[in-house]
């Protein structure tokens, strides 16, 4: 096998100056056009499939060229001498190198193997075969909890039949290889981030395209009041206001509760889905921070506490003790699984004489 390192470029050289002087010997203008265009089909790098054309003979057998005119073009069909090699190669980057050891007069279709590059081998045509199948389509990058997904690629050009391949498919989905359809129904379970999601499409002649890699991030619906029927508060004692008059506003946000020093503040919430049903997970994370009025208001967090799912009432019960906090303004902060928040203003008072 011949090697392709820089010694390579002197002995293509002089090969060149010698086969211009045996064409003219050898070969008479009209025999010239007797050699149709071939099409290498199936290359591992896209560069090498097309069209070459006819381009003057080389030591006895015809050669081709891509893009240009001679064997500096940036690729060739052409038989090496001495050798006896037919080679499709990339110019002067030496980047991609196939070779074919047929003596045959003209390209042989198959028996070509990689000598440097990129895999597969392609096989040489007298027709043009089929072009690179293109892979279309923007796969929506957010699901609801309990909402439907469904994302379907479209695919041109390329030769039919077509197959799909998906990597890091999500757990809650299912893939289609015959259409390339990535569906599925994600629930509470399930929220968080997927990533390095990738399809690709593959042609009857090893001829591929991918879309991604994307990812899909499933969210919750939103937290409610925890029980069926009640007045709408995530707290066991709400604000107590008279009829039809909204609670006022404390910075940006409207107050929720009131609660003595010493007094525990105590309320549930149940995570939804995009139906509205109430996801049963395991356990949700409250936060209570003291909050500094100003512009831009300051957050100093003084309790963090895990919340198990209470089976028998059907949410998430928190209860966080106040007994050496000063009173003040503070948040109750329902961190949901997807790292969202649901934000309740109280404000802590000073026990009644």
């Amino acid at each position: 096998m011949i090697g392709i390192g820089s010694r390579n470029v002197v002995r293509r050289t002089v090969f060149c100056i010698v086969a211009v002087a045996v064409c003219g010997l050898i070969v008479p203008a009209t025999a010239q056009g007797a050699y149709e265009d071939v099409y290498v089909i199936g290359a591992g790098t896209a560069a090498v499939n097309g069209r070459y054309g006819y381009d003057n003979m080389f030591f006895g057998k015809p050669a081709y060229t891509m893009g240009g005119s001679g064997l500096a073009a940036d690729f060739a069909i052409y038989w090496f001498h001495p050798g006896g090699h037919w080679r499709i190669e990339a110019g002067g980057s030496r980047v991609v190198h196939y070779a074919n050891d047929e003596d045959s007069p003209t390209p042989p279709p198959t028996g070509w193997y990689v000598v440097s590059g990129d895999a597969p081998a392609p096989t040489v045509s007298s027709s043009p075969g089929c072009r690179r199948p293109i892979l279309s389509g923007t796969p929506a990058s957010t699901v609801v909890a309990g909402a439907s997904y469904r994302f379907s690629p479209a695919v041109s050009e390329g030769c039919p039949p077509f197959t799909y391949s998906i990597v890091d498919k999500p757990s809650w989905a299912s893939f289609s290889t015959a259409l390339g359809g990535l569906f599925g129904t994600p629930d509470g379970v399930d929220v968080g981030v997927y990533e390095a999601i990738t399809i690709t499409v593959h042609d009857a002649e090893a001829n591929t395209d991918t879309i991604g890699p994307f990812s899909i991030t499933v969210a919750l619906g939103e937290a409610a009041p925890a029980g069926a029927g009640d007045d709408g508060s995530f707290f066991d004692t709400p604000l107590d206001l008279p009829e039809g008059e909204e609670p006022p506003m404390i910075g940006t946000i409207p107050l929720a509760a009131t609660f003595e020093i010493g007094e525990p503040i105590t309320g549930g919430c149940r995570l939804l889905d995009a139906h509205g049903d109430a996801i049963l997970g395991s356990s949700i994370e409250v936060k209570l921070c003291r909050v500094i009025l100003g512009t831009p208001e300051e957050l100093e967090e003084v309790i963090r506490r895990i919340f198990r799912y209470d089976a028998e009432e059907g949410c998430y019960r928190f209860e966080l003790e106040t007994d050496e906090l000063p009173p003040g303004i503070y948040d109750v902060r329902l961190v949901l699984p997807d790292g969202s928040e649901k934000i309740l203003r109280v404000r802590l008072d000073a026990p009644q004489p």
